[in-house]
């Protein structure tokens, strides 16, 4: 049964269990580099975010319907970005589509082919668009940069690629920092 190929993944965003992923495959999941928890021992905060990844026979038999007058607000030759009022509808490199629904921090993200394609590359080219997105729903903002703490004190690392985030992270860690993320940063303002 097709059902009992959908797994269910939690994860912690500032702390706090907010993502539901649903999918049928974790290797996806384990890219975006947020921490899994499971959900057998921990429950969602009430209103969290939901990403249900379609691939397969279930991509195929539930297409992404995109309304008439949804409005173009971003178009490259590879990804073409709709909105509709509180949904954002993408067409991502002539096979994913995605809507989200920004009221309810919901998003689907239907790619038929799903086992075929590389899974660095759905990750970091599809998946993290939408999840940013909802990210962004939750006042967070999402950063290219290495994170190290000590106390009650961060340092974020941003920089293009290739050029030395990674080495002076692992080099601050030896220094006794510790770790906070090596490719995505996450930033929230909290009044206090």
């Amino acid at each position: 049964m097709i059902e009992d190929k959908i797994e269910k993944r939690l994860y912690l965003i500032g702390g706090k269990p907010q993502l539901v992923v649903f999918g049928d495959i974790s290797e996806v999941f384990e890219m975006i580099e947020i921490l899994h928890v499971p959900h057998d021992k921990i429950a969602p905060e009430p209103g969290a975010m939901q990403i249900f990844i379609l691939g397969g026979r279930l991509a195929e038999k539930a297409p992404v319907e995109i309304p008439k007058n949804a409005k173009i607000i971003f178009s490259n030759r590879y990804v073409l970005i709709r909105s509709d009022n509180n949904h954002r509808y993408g067409e991502w490199y002539g096979k994913a589509q995605t809507i989200i629904d920004i009221r309810s921090r919901r998003a689907v993200i239907s790619i038929p082919g799903l086992e075929y394609f590389n899974r660095d590359f759905i990750s970091r080219q599809i998946f993290r668009p939408v999840l940013d997105r909802l990210l962004f729903e939750y006042g967070y903002i999402s950063l290219h940069a290495a994170g190290v703490s000590k106390a009650k004190n961060g340092c974020v690392i941003a920089g293009i690629g290739g050029q030395g985030k990674s080495t002076l992270l692992s080099s601050l860690i030896d220094a006794d920092m510790s770790f906070l993320a090596d490719d995505r940063v996450l930033i929230k303002h909290e009044n206090k």
